[in-house]
């Protein structure tokens, strides 16, 4: 696709946008909805089962998530006759059902299913093969693809097909370019080919994990002991089909809206598996940070994130996803303080701050040469910003996935581990107190900025009303702990200034000419002038030469920890 010349626009004002790959109404038996698929469903209390291990994942309720459906809606504001490029991918059904006019509430409920058990099952590969924006094939013959291409007796058809494991299938909609627009850089410089809003499968294909041959079910969809299908055997390397990636603020909301739904304790174990799924995503490491330090004093904290996925971390829908660090302090005996990374519940974004680090990418609009941050899906050209960790042997091909406003390396491959050195200030205390540095990694799903430009430029329809309902009623989509780091640290109070408990002629010494007798200030001041003098400035130097001990010993204790983590 990326050698294809833009759509004219005057065939865009004619609302004409003729990807490849099955066409509406091109199929005599159009893919039946998941709801039919009952040999699949409801014979494993373990939820194993296809059918039950999928119905409450966002693949499946792609087109009730209420975060899309008010972006469509925004989307219809802009450019109607684009928005049924959104349908192929959340609801296939109803785009081969030509049900997709622009408008959700033509969506009938089946075609709310979602990516159904058939589209998946009857997709096959084109030649040459098509990626992106919902370029799928599927076949005419009803007969389901499968990697095994054996089913039970008595039951459908069943085909052997390597595409159904592959990376490449599940890259028809894993990667979303807009066919309107060109892509443009950071400078806003154009650049060759579509703009391309996502690229999560180009990110793996220019990966290691390609080279590897790990596939995108490899880490999506967890091997497990069960059975295809009712009466069918079993195997030990079943594949899973609760396919998740890190986002189940999107199932939650949908089983909010919609309490009739059958995704009871189905969506509670998509939350458990992405729990888990964020957990290996990402490896954490506090390089270095002081064994002790005092009141007052500037100490760092060295931290590596490593980016273990086979894309960028995180990858996908660009607006308001990302990955931060949160670094706190605790003392014994004392509440957490967050240093660096602080979420704000109430408005649900994170506070700002000269420290914060974050991994996300930001795009935009260029017109007449010009580029700024715009939020509008369906009219981004550019990518304006993109400091998400690469993958292990990133080498892209494109222009427009190369790092930008992060330095991960000047060629490829690109690092796929960020280091960042943080700077505090060590607070006041009384006595010597031993505490924890907590370092954090946080996957933030959605962020209120996000959600206030979706339901106030959509304002008035019901995806506005449902979405900020949702956003409320789920405590503002708290984002999620991927993984963490600790180190223990010890803070001594300041020592006193040099000249303390000492009075110097001309900055506090005074001479009564009586020896012992107490003076102003609570120090037993000696007589004999010079002499005084001499007594107090061998005093000073003591107290110094005893300070620059300890700070010694101090400095000693903090190069010796610089391998700790």
């Amino acid at each position: 696709m990326a050698g294809l010349a833009p759509i004219a626009p005057a065939l865009l004002l004619l609302g004409q946008v003729n990807l490849p790959g099955t066409q509406p109404n091109e199929l005599a038996i159009p893919p039946e909805p998941t709801s039919t698929c009952s040999c699949h469903d409801g014979y494993d209390p373990e939820i194993i089962e296809p059918g039950q291990s999928y119905r409450a994942t966002l693949m499946a309720l792609s087109a009730r998530d209420p975060v899309f459906r008010a972006a469509f809606q925004v989307a219809r504001q802009d450019r109607p006759n684009l928005t049924e490029l959104c349908l192929r991918c959340h609801a296939p059904s109803g785009w081969l059902n030509a049900r997709s006019e622009g408008e959700l509430d033509v969506l009938t409920n089946d075609d709310l299913e979602s990516v159904t058990c058939d589209v998946c099952h009857r997709m096959v590969p084109a030649s040459p093969l098509l990626i992106g924006s919902g370029q799928y094939t599927v076949s005419p013959n009803t007969a389901k693809r499968a990697r095994r291409g054996v089913g039970p007796v008595g039951g459908h058809n069943v085909v052997q097909s390597d595409y159904q494991g592959s990376s490449e299938m599940c890259g028809v909609c894993h990667s979303l370019f807009n066919p309107a627009e060109r892509a443009h850089g950071a400078e806003a410089q154009q650049l060759e080919g579509y703009y391309y809003e996502q690229r999560t499968y180009e990110e793996w294909r220019d990966s290691v994990f390609f080279e590897q041959n790990m596939q995108c079910i490899d880490c999506h969809m967890k091997r497990v002991t069960g059975a295809a299908a009712r009466d069918d055997e079993v195997y030990s390397d079943l594949a899973s089909h609760t396919i998740v990636g890190s986002n189940d603020f999107a199932v939650k909301a949908v089983r909010l809206l919609n309490p009739t739904l059958p995704i009871g304790i189905e969506a509670a174990h998509v939350s458990d598996a992405v729990e888990e799924h964020l957990h290996r995503a990402a490896e954490l490491q506090i390089r270095s940070a002081p064994v002790e330090t005092e009141s007052g004093a500037s100490y760092e904290v060295e931290v590596r994130l490593t980016n273990k996925t086979g894309h960028k971390l995180p990858t996908g829908y660009p607006e308001g996803r990302r990955v931060y660090l949160e670094v706190s302090l605790q003392l014994d005996g004392q509440a957490s303080v967050i240093l660096t990374g602080a979420w704000n519940q109430e408005s649900g974004t994170l506070v700002q701050d000269p420290q914060l680090r974050t991994y996300e990418t930001q795009h935009g609009r260029v017109e007449n040469g010009v580029g700024m941050r715009n939020r509008h899906l369906i009219l981004m050209n550019q990518i304006l910003t993109d400091t998400r960790i690469p993958p292990e042997g990133f080498v892209p091909d494109h222009d427009d996935m190369i790092p930008a406003g992060r330095d991960y390396g000047s060629v490829p491959p690109y690092r796929h581990w960020d280091d960042v050195v943080f700077t505090f200030v060590a607070p006041e205390v009384s006595a010597t107190t031993t505490g924890t540095i907590t370092v954090r990694a946080m996957h933030q799903t959605m962020d209120g900025d996000v959600i206030r430009f979706l339901t106030e430029t959509a304002v008035g329809t019901a995806e506005a009303e449902q979405l900020q309902e949702a956003w409320d009623t789920l405590g503002h989509a708290p984002p999620k702990q991927m993984t963490r780091a600790s180190v223990g640290i010890s803070v001594a109070p300041a020592p006193p200034p040099p000249d303390a408990g000492v009075v110097v002629a001309d900055a506090g010494l005074i001479d009564t000419g009586v020896v012992g007798k107490p003076v102003e200030g609570g120090c037993q001041a000696v007589s004999g002038g010079a002499g005084s003098a001499a007594a107090a400035v061998a005093v000073i130097l003591a107290g110094l030469r005893g300070r620059g001990r300890r700070g010694a010993r101090r400095r000693s204790g903090r190069a010796g920890s610089s391998s700790r983590s």
